[in-house]
């Protein structure tokens, strides 16, 4: 029968050796494949979701690492092996992974960012509401070498010398008025920005108002207030017009 030949055939003293052999080959390629299957169960989740929650796998390239994730947070560091010391290369320079060196940041770029300078804004409102005040005292000297009136703080800083109904209220109307066109270009050259020049003009404005107010009580006669309110409105749409015209000129070029 089949059974006697095979055992006619079979000699255990011969076939031994090759039965371990395959039985060892077997054993090994269990274990490997018992190592491999946590890396690969968590390849295909991308974010651990299978098996162990707390292991990452950082897909950056070749050569990536299985990290565990801190117990707290949102999000888990990703560790690399791809040569980047744990800068990130996803184009954003500011952000390094997994803690890596931060770089630096060029002044320039970090300065033009910036929006909001405190110490800038208050010296412009500072330069401004100044050279307001040069300028207007100039007119009302122009005024004293024209029509003989005097330069006095009073003219600044009161209501008694606007009118609008007398010819010698007219020479500190347009004083004022002068001064506010005067005040547009200086907004073109301290400010700078066309969207900014009614904040700045409507600050000094106001600045302005509390310093008459404080000199000598709230102004109380519309001439004033008139006079004031043309003047700032002149400072607000020319000083827009002017300052968008430098922001629309064309940047000079050197020639090599």
């Amino acid at each position: 029968s089949l059974h006697h030949c095979m055992h006619l055939y079979y000699d255990p003293a011969i076939d031994r050796p090759f039965i371990d052999r395959h039985r060892r080959n077997r054993q090994e390629n269990t274990m490997v494949a018992e190592k491999k299957r946590p890396e690969r169960r968590l390849a295909r989740s991308g974010s651990g979701s299978f098996g162990d929650p707390g292991l990452l796998v950082a897909s950056g390239g070749s050569g990536g690492l299985v990290a565990p994730a801190p117990s707290s947070g949102n999000s888990a560091p990703l560790q690399s092996t791809n040569g980047t010391n744990g800068v990130n290369t996803n184009g954003n320079n500011d952000e390094p992974r997994n803690g890596g060196p931060r770089r630096r940041r060029n002044p320039l770029v970090a300065a033009s960012n910036k929006t909001f300078n405190p110490k800038l804004i208050f010296s412009q409102i500072v330069a401004m509401q100044c050279l307001h005040y040069v300028v207007l005292g100039f007119f009302f000297g122009v005024n004293y070498l024209l029509y003989g009136n005097a330069v006095t703080i009073d003219r600044i800083f009161t209501d008694k010398y606007l009118n609008l109904w007398s010819i010698g209220g007219w020479a500190d109307n347009f004083a004022v008025v002068l001064s506010c066109m005067c005040g547009s270009i200086l907004l073109a050259i301290i400010v700078e920005k066309a969207k900014k020049c009614l904040d700045f003009s409507v600050t000094l404005f106001l600045i302005h108002v509390i310093a008459c107010t404080l000199y000598d009580g709230i102004p109380g006669t519309w001439d004033w207030w008139i006079i004031h309110i043309f003047g700032a409105i002149v400072m607000i749409l020319l000083g827009e017009y002017i300052c968008s015209r430098r922001e629309l000129d064309e940047i000079p070029l050197l020639d090599f």
